[in-house]
């Protein structure tokens, strides 16, 4: 027997059968506090890809990407947690610590009152003065992903995505 829907499981549901809908805000899209790791290999690696659903973003809403990854067992070489949203980079950290931790806010805001154009701080520069806004171009009007991702320098450390969440704000 399957689990029961909660509503807010239906409205992704109804979103990705195309039913177009205004999300309640703030609506959680995706989360999970499964570790997810990556070892054996220095090539990029998607941890998790989170779907956003089409219509769940309108022209002034926002994402709101909460991330925590951390490296436990000791590191020989560095580790780069990373994620992507509509192609473009959000964040790529390189982390040397030898056991640690790296947890991030993201907000990515629509702009110019439009569900076609999105922008973001870049990674490391939050409350920076004079850094310039990063622009992304995914139409939120169809499914978008964000793709989680790591990088190990060293094939022989093990890097996990302990958890992570992806809420919509709309006003």
């Amino acid at each position: 027997m399957g689990e029961a829907m909660n509503p807010g499981l239906f409205m992704k549901f109804l979103a990705l059968c195309g039913y177009p809908q205004r999300f309640r805000s703030p609506f959680l899209v995706d989360q999970s506090g499964v570790p997810r790791s990556v070892t054996g290999t220095t090539a990029l690696t998607t941890l998790y890809t989170i779907t956003i659903p089409a219509n769940s973003v309108g022209p002034n809403g926002r994402l709101r990407l909460t991330v925590l990854y951390n490296n436990l067992v000791g590191r020989i070489g560095s580790w780069s947690p990373s994620a992507t949203f509509a192609g473009i980079v959000l964040f790529n950290a390189v982390e040397t610590t030898a056991i640690g931790s790296f947890a991030m806010t993201v907000d990515i805001f629509a702009s110019n009152n439009s569900v076609t154009t999105q922008v973001a701080a870049p990674f490391g520069t939050t409350g920076a003065n004079g850094t310039s806004v990063r622009g992304y171009g995914a139409n939120m009007a169809q499914v978008q992903t964000i793709q989680l991702q790591g990088t190990l320098a060293n094939a022989a450390d093990t890097m996990t995505l302990t958890a992570f969440s992806l809420e919509v704000l709309n006003p």
